[in-house]
């Protein structure tokens, strides 16, 4: 598959159809990721807290396991790392890069959550637009 990964209808549905088009539904999943028994500390904590902010809306589900657990490794791994007495600061911004591009992956990233509040309020309309432009209603 060529370019960039297909948004999750629910993401597209919480940032507004800009486009007018009919969303397509997603394939029909059920479940909540489930975190998986061999992570612990804060690798477990991580996956618990994006399960359960990211299932409750509808965003993941249990075939996107795999992905949230490879984010909550990479999480355990900068944690440790940032941690350590001995701070290697380039495995730090390496394992934090490679976390947001797993989380931007999976749209969960801080700019993903601000499209989809930013769509939540009406835009105002522009009575220089609706005066010169002629818009089908």
């Amino acid at each position: 598959m060529r370019g960039r990964p297909r948004k999750p209808s629910a993401i597209r549905t919480l940032e507004g159809n800009r486009s007018r088009t009919d969303i397509p539904p997603d394939m029909p999943l059920q479940g909540f990721p489930e975190c998986p028994e061999r992570l612990t500390g804060a690798a477990a904590e991580h996956f618990r807290l994006i399960a359960g902010e990211y299932g409750s809306i509808g965003v993941l589900k249990r075939a996107d396991t795999p992905a949230v657990e490879k984010l909550a490794v990479l999480w355990g791994l900068f944690r440790a790392s940032a941690e350590a007495e001995e701070v290697d600061v380039d495995d730090v911004c390496k394992l934090a890069a490679a976390w947001d591009r797993a989380a931007s992956k999976l749209g969960i990233q801080v700019i993903d959550r601000t499209k989809m509040m930013g769509s939540v309020g009406q835009k105002k309309e522009d009575p220089l637009r609706t005066k010169f432009l002629r818009i089908a209603k």
